[in-house]
């Protein structure tokens, strides 16, 4: 299965799409972003800049991670650590990602 160039695919095993879009789209659950600024910043409260920051950190080690695998995809269960911090239903999926 192919993405458009820059965009995350993510379908469960029955075909059914659970994500599509720019990575920076994918949803991030707020318990992560405030568990994240009080690790990095000991703020409950993230502002603007804080938020965007971890966010940003988040979508990066993802595209990494995504960009390491072959084909550009992976089953979510094998990078599940990571997609804890995503509020979608990830189970069963498996995420597409084109990088170019």
């Amino acid at each position: 299965m192919k993405a458009k160039k820059g965009y995350l695919k993510i379908v469960k095993n029955n075909g059914k799409v659970v994500f599509e879009g720019p990575l920076s789209d994918l949803p991030l659950k707020e318990d992560y972003i405030i568990s994240k600024s009080i690790e990095l910043y000991n703020e409950k409260e993230p502002c603007i800049i804080y938020r965007t920051h971890i966010m940003k950190k988040f979508y990066l080690a993802l595209y990494d991670c995504l960009n390491q695998s072959e084909g550009h995809s992976c089953k979510c269960e094998d990078i599940k650590d990571m997609l804890n911090a995503v509020d979608l239903d990830l189970g069963n999926a498996t995420a597409y990602y084109a990088s170019n």
